[in-house]
């Protein structure tokens, strides 16, 4: 119904207002950064042996060194699907899934997380391995 969409885009207006906020460059944990998902995009963290680990955004991850850090989230950092299937967090590969009917929403996740969408909502795309 009308009224089901408009306290929708009500709430996801509220909920991006409310991620603009975080900064993860400010966060100073593993939990807080991975749990931070600011509207442009989520926070990684990123280990390293030379420095002290830290947590950076999406434009910041993609500048880091490889041989210098290494940072979670690999797969959600990626917005298309040829980036996605390019991609691997650890071994795994990262898989490309894309919502059925209305919403068209399509993310990159890793091979555990894409396991737990709903296939009766979602349509994943397992790159074949590396």
């Amino acid at each position: 119904t009308m009224l089901k969409h408009v306290v929708f885009a009500l709430c996801a207006a509220a909920l991006a207002i409310a991620l603009a906020d975080v900064v993860c460059e400010d966060l100073k944990n593993k939990v807080a950064c991975d749990d931070a998902n600011p509207a442009d995009g989520p926070c990684h963290w990123c280990l390293s042996r030379a420095v002290p680990s830290l947590c950076v955004n999406n434009t910041d991850y993609s500048m880091l060194p490889p041989a210098v850090f290494v940072c979670d989230r690999v797969c959600e950092a990626q917005q298309t699907q040829a980036n996605c299937n390019a991609q691997q967090e650890g071994d795994q590969p990262c898989v490309w899934c894309s919502a059925k009917g209305y919403y068209g929403v399509s993310m990159c996740l890793n091979s555990t997380n894409y396991k737990l969408l709903p296939a009766s909502l979602f349509t994943c795309k397992v790159p074949p391995p590396f």
